[in-house]
C-alpha cells in the first residue's frame, strides 16, 4: 500500500485529464515502476494520491500513525504534527483502498483451562 503526493509539475501536467484520471494514471505508473525496478516480490498493488502526508514540524513522515490507521488500531498524534488535516486525508484515502483490512478485537477473550478434572 502506498500514499503518493504529486509534485507541482505532475499536478499541473494532467494533459486535460480529470483529477481522478490523472491520479489513476499516477498510481498505475507507480505500481509498474516498482514492479519493473524491484521485481514482482516487492511490488505493491494498492496506492492512492493524497495532497499531503502527515509530518512532524521537523519533516518526518508519521509512518507509524499511517500504519496504525491501516491496521485499524488506535493512534495518538504527536504534539509536533505539522498539519492535522493531513491525517484526515490519509484516513479517507486508506478507507477508499479498503483499509483497515482487519479489525482488531479489544475485547478480552476467556481461555478455558486444558486441565482435566
Amino acid at each position: 500500500m502506498g500514499l503518493l503526493v504529486l509534485n507541482d509539475q505532475r499536478r499541473s501536467n494532467s494533459n486535460g485529464e480529470s483529477d481522478n484520471d490523472n491520479a489513476a494514471a499516477v498510481v498505475a505508473e507507480a505500481v509498474a515502476l516498482v514492479r519493473n525496478t524491484l521485481g514482482p516480490v516487492a511490488a505493491f498493488k494498492h496506492a492512492a494520491v493524497v495532497d499531503s502526508l502527515p509530518k512532524t514540524r521537523s519533516g518526518k513522515i508519521l509512518r507509524s500513525v499511517i500504519q496504525k490507521i491501516a491496521d485499524g488500531e488506535a493512534y495518538i498524534l504527536p504534539g509536533t504534527i505539522e498539519d492535522e488535516a493531513s491525517v484526515g486525508l490519509a484516513v479517507v484515502a486508506l478507507r477508499n483502498l479498503g483499509y483497515p483490512r482487519r479489525r482488531i478485537s479489544l475485547v478480552p477473550v476467556q481461555v478455558q483451562s486444558m486441565k482435566s478434572h
